[in-house]
């Protein structure tokens, strides 16, 4: 029988972590679809967590089989604080990523980069980005790489 091993991975799936030391401070809610073999984000998960996605502050995605990300996935969990992709086949990401305003670590290691994605320059909160072992075989200098001393 199937039922068994969805409610079970519906368990796994919904995380809610403990509230970190500072009083007040909401719990992390998290979502882990790690090593799920997994070829796109599925659908029905975006209906499952409608009413909480705005909550959700870390997802993991690591070691499946992602070719790409859609822009659904980039603007339905734009309050993300950390995005896990490790070991996947993606080779770049959606324009819509600028959605991720809050996002504080991208890993991105063990895929498929030749081009260091220029969108994340744009995202302010953006602390760490992890891109170790990519095929990326330069960078594009542009504007963001000015002098941040003051010149104009």
């Amino acid at each position: 029988m199937r039922k068994p091993a969805t409610k079970r991975k519906q368990e796994l799936f919904f995380a809610t972590g403990q509230p970190h030391s500072r009083v007040g401070r909401a719990p992390t809610r998290a979502a882990d679809l790690a090593e799920c073999k997994l070829v796109s984000f599925p659908i029905g998960i975006y209906k499952v967590l409608r009413n909480v996605s705005g909550q959700i502050h870390l997802i993991t995605l690591a070691n499946n089989e992602l070719k790409s990300l859609t822009s659904k996935f980039m603007t339905t969990f734009s309050q993300l604080r950390e995005l896990h992709l490790e070991g996947n086949f993606l080779h770049r990401l959606p324009s819509e990523v600028s959605a991720l305003q809050h996002l504080k670590a991208i890993d991105l290691s063990r895929n498929q980069f030749q081009d260091f994605p220029e969108q994340l320059t744009s995202l302010p909160a953006l602390e760490t980005i992890n891109l170790e072992e990519n095929e990326i075989v330069g960078l594009s200098l542009g504007s963001h790489c000015g002098s941040q001393s003051g010149d104009k």
